[in-house]
């Protein structure tokens, strides 16, 4: 595929991206020259960015769900048991720390849109894919940076099913 090509491949999916969040009334900044968009996601314990970004080097739509929050220096090591834990049990998509830097978390899940085609019900659930994960891990990771919480314990809070 040509690089004209995979742009125009990109536009038609962002434009698939811009009509659901449309419908769907959602608050988001949208930059088509730059493909990307920003939506606000109103979670049950804070709200949240996610950032759509594509890769069209490789074809791929991803989705980062950000926390809203930073994991100290102190305490990445053992976050990261944390991070494995809640990833052990996803069947689609992955948190993420930044080990360097900030420290930031996100959730990221990825879409090859070359080859197919990714429907308003594929978008659909990559927004709400996103979003339940955060909700569901995000308050959990919270506490887990906030408290000194030992670090074999970690996996059975994150996940009490582990």
């Amino acid at each position: 595929m040509t690089e004209r090509e995979a742009l125009a491949r990109a536009g038609e999916v962002f434009d698939t991206i811009e009509k659901v969040l449309q419908e769907r009334r959602c608050a988001c900044y949208i930059s088509k020259p730059i493909l990307k968009i920003y939506l606000t996601v109103h979670g049950d314990d804070f709200d949240f960015p996610i950032l759509f970004k594509f890769a069209m080097d490789c074809g791929l739509l991803a989705a980062f769900g950000m926390l809203p929050f930073k994991v100290p220096e102190k305490k990445r090591k053992d976050f990261a048991v944390a991070v494995c834990a809640a990833n052990w049990e996803l069947a689609d998509g992955c948190f993420n720390l930044e080990l360097e830097g900030e420290g930031q978390i996100y959730f990221k899940t990825t879409a090859n849109y070359i080859n197919t085609n990714l429907s308003k019900e594929v978008i659909e659930h990559i927004i709400d894919l996103t979003a339940a994960a955060v909700n569901i891990y995000g308050g959990k990771f919270r506490k887990v940076i906030k408290t000194d919480m030992p670090v074999e314990r970690i996996p059975d809070y994150i996940n009490p099913e582990f």
